[in-house]
């Protein structure tokens, strides 16, 4: 299994479908996870502050200090406790050290975490499949490391930044509308209800295009006797001298008018376009206003003509 892992992400580099450059996942830290991301990056710098107070040694006495940390390994923990407190002192007293008997767990757990997560950025950085559900790989071990020496202080900052989070979080999940969102790969467009809709209020639609998932998905089990999947090759004619209440077409393969319909554009499917945000890069991430692309329908209804009586 895990040989077979390493070859799809082989394949999935060379491949590169979704690409994106190496700070890729740093941006969406910073957009969705910054409360972790600053914890994170605080708790990493008290590690390393932590680990400054040890104090090794060095000049004369280091030939002295080796054969004593040599012999310690060697022996047993219950062999170091009948050693007795005075070769614990000397030892103290010759390498600066504050020396435990056994392994701290916790901050072996931690150095274990902040290479987990340096090494898992990197890894990700490098590859080059991008996209998006990818960073709950690398946000596991920045929660770990984020939790590191959680005093008063940091507890009060972590608390003020989860609120920031939630108000994110419930701004992403339950808006009722296209976002602006990097997270959202490519997501179907709102504009796809009011077509359906269409199709509702319609008895024969025509649909000559490959552009046309998830209608097949909401439409299935007998419902789509009203829907018609021309793949063979049609003009302006097919549908002019037909009866098809809608006619829906990719826009790249739509046509600029059809003799008795009226002509409307929807959004099928969406996705936010960095390229185009690079310029107002602060402002999009106040405001949340990004452009976005999208595969477009245009849909054409069929003009009925009442006879009204005066």
């Amino acid at each position: 299994g895990w040989i077979k892992a390493i070859e799809h992400w082989t394949s999935m580099h060379r491949q590169e479908r979704l690409g994106g450059p190496p700070y890729f996942y740093i941006l969406f830290c910073i957009l969705y996870e910054l409360p972790i991301l600053l914890l994170a990056v605080f708790a990493t710098g008290q590690f390393i502050m932590d680990g400054k107070k040890i104090r090794f040694p060095w000049g004369r006495r280091t030939q002295e200090v080796a054969k004593d940390f040599h012999s310690i390994v060697r022996i047993s923990i219950e062999q170091l406790k009948d050693a007795g407190a005075a070769r614990a002192a000397r030892l103290t007293s010759i390498s600066g050290m504050s020396w435990i008997s056994g392994t701290d767990k916790k901050k072996e757990f931690m150095r274990f975490c902040i290479y987990w997560m340096v090494i898992s950025f990197a890894v990700y950085a490098y590859i080059g499949e991008k996209v998006p559900w990818l960073i709950l790989h690398q946000l596991l071990p920045m929660i770990f490391v984020a939790v590191y020496r959680m005093t008063d202080r940091k507890a009060v900052v972590a608390v003020i930044m989860s609120v920031f989070l939630i108000v994110m979080t419930l701004h992403v999940a339950f808006t009722p509308a296209d976002i602006s969102e990097p997270i959202v790969q490519v997501q179907n467009s709102e504009d796809v209800r009011i077509v359906m809709e269409m199709i509702d209020a319609s008895d024969k639609v025509a649909i000559p295009t490959s552009h046309y998932w998830p209608l097949p998905w909401y439409y299935r089990g007998g419902l789509d006797s009203k829907i018609s999947y021309i793949i063979s090759e049609h003009d302006e004619d097919t549908f002019e001298s037909s009866d098809y209440d809608l006619v829906i077409l990719h826009d790249e393969e739509s046509y600029p008018s059809l003799k008795g319909y009226e002509k409307q554009e929807y959004k099928l499917s969406y996705w936010f376009s960095a390229y185009d945000n690079l310029n107002r890069l602060l402002q999009y991430y106040i405001f949340r206003d990004g452009k976005v692309g999208s595969i477009n329908w245009d849909v054409f209804s069929k003009i009925r003509v009442t006879n009204a009586t005066f």
